[in-house]
């Protein structure tokens, strides 16, 4: 039999990720929705005995930068493209993405 959908859900925002992992272990919340790099790294502060809960990863979003259509948002832009392709052809970009496991867009960018 399959599992029914949750329809009755109540959302709370919390002040700190802190107090919501508190509310969390106190039974006061049944989840926390999070970023993986923000809750990983509250967790290594511990606020949360990690051995007493499932850790899952819904989704991933890709994002993307947007500059605004003035003066400064193609002066940023600029700066941004060119400082990017010189982290890519350096290899200064390769560690920071291997260290949060995403894939690495600048193969064909190394020297």
């Amino acid at each position: 039999m399959p599992a029914r959908p949750i329809t009755n859900i109540k959302f709370y925002e919390v002040d700190t990720r802190k107090s919501g992992l508190k509310m969390l272990e106190h039974d006061r919340l049944d989840f926390f929705l999070d970023t993986e790099a923000e809750l990983q790294e509250a967790l290594q502060e511990g606020y949360l005995d990690v051995d007493a809960f499932q850790i899952e990863t819904l989704l991933r979003l890709t994002v993307h930068l947007a500059f605004a259509e003035n003066e400064r948002g193609r002066q940023l832009r600029q700066i941004y493209d060119e400082r990017m392709a010189e982290l890519a052809v350096s290899g200064e970009l390769l560690p920071i993405y291997k260290k949060w496991d995403l894939p690495y867009p600048f193969e064909n960018s190394q020297q």
